[in-house]
């Protein structure tokens, strides 16, 4: 009858054994190993330190312990040039071009000059001159705009008292077609 109880508490202690074997924490939750080294003889053995230390005779051991940064190491030398990259896919190609028209304004009287680029194209900005009979130039009241995408008018008041030969409206235009 001893037999079969030691046999029992032998079989116990080896299920206790082998559950907390599986149930142990290698590494812990901060991914550290410990483990125990017998200074006589140079055994070594892999723990789980919250159910096991070490005995008097061994000295703990800890591996993958993370100590403080380092540091900033010096700057590398740099590498090779990289290949080239893909093409890129083609931008837009507009064609630029100018309308012009030059009018005259009589003297003490204001007109509305409108310039338009071709059908579907886009006016991108305008100017004008202003001379006078001499051909100085001369510096009117006006307003300006762009009244459709294709389109500029430009207001202009002639303040001389004599008719103005020579009012120049020009428009840069963009032909977007692809």
């Amino acid at each position: 009858m001893k037999r079969k109880i030691g046999l029992i508490a032998l079989v116990v202690v080896g299920g206790v054994l082998i559950g907390g074997a599986a149930y142990a924490t290698i590494p812990d939750a901060s991914g550290v190993i410990h483990g125990c080294y017998a200074r006589s003889g140079g055994a070594l053995r892999v723990i789980d330190d919250g159910v096991i230390n070490c005995s008097k005779s061994e000295t703990s051991l800890n591996w993958n312990v993370k100590g403080p940064a380092g540091p900033q190491g010096a700057q590398g030398i740099q590498g090779p040039q990289g290949q080239a990259g893909p093409t890129g896919p083609a931008g837009p190609s507009w064609t630029i071009y100018v309308v012009t028209a030059t009018e005259p304004v009589p003297a003490r009287e204001t007109k509305t000059v409108t310039r338009s680029c071709n059908a579907g194209d886009l006016a991108l900005a305008a100017s004008y001159d202003m001379f006078d009979d001499a051909g100085g130039a001369i510096d009117p009241p006006y307003r300006s705009e762009r009244t459709a995408a294709g389109t500029w008018t430009y207001t202009v008041y002639n303040p001389q008292s004599s008719d103005l030969t020579a009012f120049s409206l020009g428009v840069l235009c963009a032909d977007t077609t692809p």
